[in-house]
């Protein structure tokens, strides 16, 4: 893969999509995460939430977009500048 356009990268979008893609493989019984790890990267359980979801991608996306709407709506009140 090569990013043409850097700005327009949604990494979280590009992470769920993938995890998803795993979750939906015939293998995915073979398919072992190692926590401990993983959560290093990605500084969460977020992946394990997705990984362990039943609902397609966009539906994720969809709720983590609702999510950082909200968490941007609320900060607005801290902000000084």
């Amino acid at each position: 893969m090569e990013i043409t356009e850097r700005a327009a990268v949604r990494s979280m979008d590009i992470f769920v999509r993938a995890v998803c893609a795993l979750r939906e493989k015939k293998y995915y019984g073979e398919f072992r995460v190692n926590e401990a790890d993983f959560k290093l990267v990605a500084g969460n359980n977020v992946y394990k939430a997705v990984f362990e979801s039943k609902d397609p991608p966009d539906k994720i996306i969809s709720d983590f977009s609702a999510q950082c709407a909200e968490f941007h709506r609320r900060r607005l009140q801290y902000l000084l500048y």
